[in-house]
């Protein structure tokens, strides 16, 4: 159960830097 919490923690991590990720390339391609 604890290990569940944590894998969710983490994915949710993953994807708010692939989120900033993207917003980074996104904004220089529009420069």
């Amino acid at each position: 159960q604890a290990k569940k919490a944590i894998d969710i923690k983490t994915t949710k991590m993953i994807f708010n830097k692939l989120k900033l990720f993207c917003l980074l390339i996104f904004l220089k391609f529009n420069l």
